[in-house]
């Protein structure tokens, strides 16, 4: 079993990000909009499942998962999640490589497809996975996708602040940029809506769109106001306010991008 960058980080993760004040919010305001497009008897693929903490939360909801990733540290702490909630009979971890998507298990088609917080950013094409995802969601099924966006108002300000321009529109470059995770390097990419849609518009039809860290920052930067409590106060109020509206949630972090199959 071959080693994968995100192996590396993979007992850290919960620590990093889930378990932190701004990853519990941003993880929330997912789950709100990932309820409005499941039932307590849907069948879901979650795309990239990482430690499992969103196949634990859709399946205390009565959902079935099979929670994939690429990595298979991942996918261990994932199933180890999943027994330590007694939740082993409603949630299978499977290995998936997003390039070239082959689910090896005997399922019937899903109701909902989920990806979170930009598993689909670390694919260079998005059309292999659309192809493949559309034989696989039955008709009227839902595919919810947050995937980071390209014009993040947060990290262009900051690092324009701080003189480093070319960080700053670092999201713009349609070769990708390299981010480190400790000892390994990944490719990233951020694709525009329009590339998105170019994709997955094809076989889906898009019903919404929501910002996620529009006023609040990346979680790279979650420093800047996790301990400035009315900071933190005041840009969880403007999040709620202006996340959904045009033009205003093109500018976060991420989109939450949810699609109906045609």
């Amino acid at each position: 079993m071959k080693t994968v960058p995100f192996d590396a980080i993979a007992f850290d993760y919960d620590i990093l990000f889930t378990e932190t004040k701004l990853g519990r919010y941003l993880r929330g305001i997912v789950w709100r909009r990932l309820k409005e497009n499941i039932a307590a008897n849907h069948f879901v693929l979650e795309l990239n499942c990482g430690t499992g903490e969103d196949a634990i939360w859709l399946a205390k909801r009565g959902c079935r998962v099979a929670a994939t990733d690429v990595s298979s540290e991942m996918l261990a702490l994932a199933s180890r999640k999943a027994r330590s909630h007694g939740l082993q009979e409603r949630v299978g971890v499977h290995l998936l490589d997003l390039e070239k998507p082959v689910l090896e298990i005997d399922h019937g088609k899903f109701d909902c497809v989920f990806s979170n917080f930009g598993g689909l950013n670390c694919v260079e094409d998005l059309e292999p996975i659309a192809s493949y995802l559309t034989a696989k969601i039955k008709a009227n099924g839902r595919l919810v996708l947050v995937i980071m966006g390209r014009w993040c108002l947060w990290e262009m300000v900051w690092h324009l602040l701080h003189g480093e321009i070319r960080t700053a529109f670092r999201r713009f470059s349609s070769n990708g940029v390299d981010v480190k995770l400790r000892n390994s390097t990944i490719r990233v990419w951020y694709p525009s809506l329009k590339d998105i849609q170019r994709r997955f518009g094809v076989f889906f039809t898009l019903k919404k769109i929501t910002g996620l860290g529009l006023f609040l920052p990346p979680t790279y930067l979650a420093g800047v106001v996790s301990d400035r409590p009315l900071l933190w106060k005041l840009l969880v109020r403007l999040e709620r306010t202006f996340s959904g509206l045009y033009p205003f949630r093109y500018f976060a972090d991420h989109l939450i991008l949810e699609y109906e199959h045609s």
